[in-house]
């Protein structure tokens, strides 16, 4: 894909403000969206001419449509969702709204634009359980309001893409992803907020359950690999195809500490449809994108423990 208008939803959110800094270093012109005016202040510091800024609800019809008039984008990186599962759960009608009703009202306006392609953030949660890694073409059967939002936008995106031969669509599901900058209550983070408030022991849920874990610049290098494809997938893991249980990743953040942890398995955090095992089979994306290699969790570990200056306090203990 020739180097174009891109519109970010989601902009300034964990993988959102990475991936703008990303599509910006390759040539892009970015339309960087999101409700969180903070976050859109902390992205206008990059300060590039080919970034512009909007702060916009996409469950306000009316506001989306005049968005997409003013910026006819090419392509559409549709980030913007309600994800965090246990949110999600105690919030099913503001669940759909923003992550169905709001991306039904991005793909209406696209209708009326220019756009010929659109990469909608998906999850891994679509898939049904299972104890083996899971390919594209795998059995889905979500267990939670959030991964059921998630496929029926896949849905959605498909039926856009399907609507006319010129358009190209790519769900993209995301397994575990990491790195600085997240502010949500996920496993990572949220050990390493116990270790930087020095509050001990570390609760933590089920220790036994394992993930997929993926750094986040990983998932943004897959993001605008997929745009520059001719032909994309329609579906595409973003994914390491590795499984590590959060025992086995606390091990590796007191290795990479230098001092011991001592953390709690806490039924509070342990959710009732929680999966004990979700991997991915990395097949497809090392055919389509065969120049990604996604680091290992100990590798991207290291760089986040460094940005968070976590590796500076080992100094000081030192």
């Amino acid at each position: 894909m020739h180097r174009s208008s891109i519109l970010v939803t989601g902009a300034a959110g964990f993988i959102g403000s990475a991936l703008v800094g990303a599509l910006l270093a390759r040539g892009y012109d970015v339309t960087a969206v999101d409700e969180d005016s903070c976050g859109l202040e902390r992205l206008a510091s990059i300060g590039s001419g080919r970034l512009r800024i909007q702060r916009t609800d996409i469950t306000n019809s009316v506001d989306v449509a005049d968005l997409m008039a003013r910026t006819n984008p090419a392509a559409i990186i549709h980030l913007t969702a309600l994800h965090v599962i246990p949110v999600c759960e105690t919030q099913p009608r503001r669940t759909v709204e923003v992550n169905v009703t709001g991306l039904i009202n991005v793909l209406r306006a696209a209708d009326t634009s220019s756009t010929k392609r659109v990469i909608f953030a998906s999850s891994a949660d679509v898939y049904a359980a299972s104890d083996k890694p899971l390919a594209e073409s795998d059995p889905v059967r979500p267990s939670t309001v959030y991964g059921v939002s998630k496929l029926l936008g896949e849905r959605l995106v498909s039926e856009w893409g399907g609507s006319r031969p010129e358009r190209r669509t790519t769900s993209i599901r995301i397994f575990n992803v990491y790195g600085p900058g997240d502010r949500n209550p996920h496993v990572i983070p949220d050990i390493l907020r116990h270790i930087e408030r020095g509050v001990v022991p570390i609760r933590v849920g089920n220790t036994e359950a394992s993930r997929d874990f993926i750094y986040v610049d990983d998932v943004v290098n897959i993001l605008w690999r997929v745009l520059e494809l001719d032909e994309p997938p329609a579906i595409l893991n973003s994914c390491t195809g590795s499984a590590t249980t959060v025992r086995q990743l606390l091990d590796l953040i007191q290795g990479l500490v230098g001092y011991p942890l001592s953390w709690i398995s806490d039924t509070a955090k342990i959710r009732p449809n929680d999966r004990s095992h979700l991997q991915a089979d990395t097949s497809m994306l090392r055919s389509v994108l065969p120049e990604v290699d996604p680091r290992g969790l100990e590798a991207g570990l290291r760089h986040l423990l460094a940005a968070d200056g976590v590796l500076l306090d080992r100094q000081r203990r030192a």
